[in-house]
């Protein structure tokens, strides 16, 4: 349900204008402001609820100050995705550019000869929200898919639409990262660095294979493979090209280190010791798109993904681990051995068979 806010001093453009959405759209909710400054609080308030707004229209002159200037200026701060647009009888008054380059989506001239004020209103409105809700959808899913396989989502949605499927996950985990960040709490900036370009190369790794980046949780990465379009071959793809990235990301993970280790001994001559460890299980899985706003996510779901992280947690510094599921369909194509464990396995007793890639 689409959230419009106006701005105005006149009380009668208000009701004119907040009358008229709402009598042709009795789903939106129209919310009105006076003053720009009463319009930021609102506009804050609706954040922190998590029940943002979508569009807000302001008149750009209001008392006798460019109210509607500085509301524009402040909106991108509050929240990058909301939609701006302006309108003023005093075009003179305005400086069309600098707003357009501080993120106004659409400037209109009020007093223009053939116009109807509250209908162009309603015009712009509409196409902002359409095409907000193309930008927002671009934004969500190339965080977590190629451009390739982007391009195929957009032409049929129904790809990432929540469904069971046979899905291979991929999860990794620094090990000692935790004591990296205490040897190097006086460094913080050396810590979001590092980071940044170890989630860099991890999605690419990911990407090159036609995988779904399904988050970034600290040090951790998960990974999902289950292309719709690929062949039946009862996951065999999916699975090797989920070992594959593996592989890829541990490859590039050494040169990360030797660029950095050198660095960090700079600061602190503390010996470091940190390695990358991978595990990888397939099996069927809940997967798609879910939430909304701020939450939209492309995400696996159910015990089987918690079964990878618990494959991961058994793996060394350096080490793939696979499930017994994963192996059964990479073993003719990727060299492995078995690495069997008897021991507890984060509270499931029991024998599990593990299979380490060469």
């Amino acid at each position: 349900m689409p959230k419009i806010l106006i701005v105005d001093d006149d009380s009668d453009t208000l009701k004119t204008l907040s009358e008229n959405l709402q009598l042709r759209h009795q789903d939106w909710k129209i919310h009105t402001a006076e003053h720009h400054s009463q319009a930021l609080e609102v506009l804050t308030s609706a954040v922190k609820i998590r029940q943002p707004f979508d569009v807000v229209v302001t008149d750009l002159w209001m008392g006798r100050e460019l109210g509607g200037e500085i509301l524009v200026l402040e909106v991108s701060k509050i929240d990058p995705h909301l939609v701006a647009i302006l309108y003023t009888a005093q075009i003179e008054m305005l400086d069309r550019y600098k707003l357009l380059e501080a993120g106004a989506y659409d400037v209109i001239e009020r007093n223009r000869p053939g116009l109807r004020f509250p209908d162009e209103i309603d015009f712009r409105v509409r196409t902002a929200l359409i095409q907000r809700d193309r930008m927002q959808t671009v934004s969500m899913l190339s965080r977590f898919f190629d451009t390739n396989l982007l391009n195929r989502i957009q032409a049929d949605p129904s790809l990432i639409r929540l469904s069971q499927r046979l899905v291979t996950v991929v999860s990794w985990d620094i090990r000692g990262f935790t004591t990296l960040c205490e040897t190097l709490k006086a460094y913080p900036d050396e810590i979001a660095d590092f980071l940044r370009e170890y989630c860099d190369v991890a999605a690419s790794a990911i990407f090159e294979q036609s995988g779904v980046l399904d988050k970034f949780i600290g040090d951790g990465v998960m990974a999902i493979f289950c292309v719709p379009s690929r062949a039946s071959d009862e996951g065999m793809s999916d699975a090797i090209a989920a070992v594959e990235a593996a592989k890829a990301l541990r490859s590039r993970f050494e040169p990360l280190l030797t660029k950095w280790l050198p660095r960090w001994r700079k600061k602190e001559p503390k010996q470091i010791d940190i390695g990358l460890g991978c595990g990888i299980h397939t099996g069927d899985m809940l997967v798609g798109a879910l939430g909304s706003g701020l939450r939209d996510q492309f995400t696996a779901l159910g015990p089987r993904v918690n079964f990878t992280f618990r494959v991961e947690s058994k793996a060394e510094k350096g080490q793939i681990l696979l499930s017994a599921s994963t192996n059964e369909l990479v073993k003719h194509q990727i060299p492995t051995r078995l690495v069997p464990d008897k021991g507890d396995l984060k509270g499931i007793t029991g024998s599990f068979e593990f299979y380490e890639v060469l």
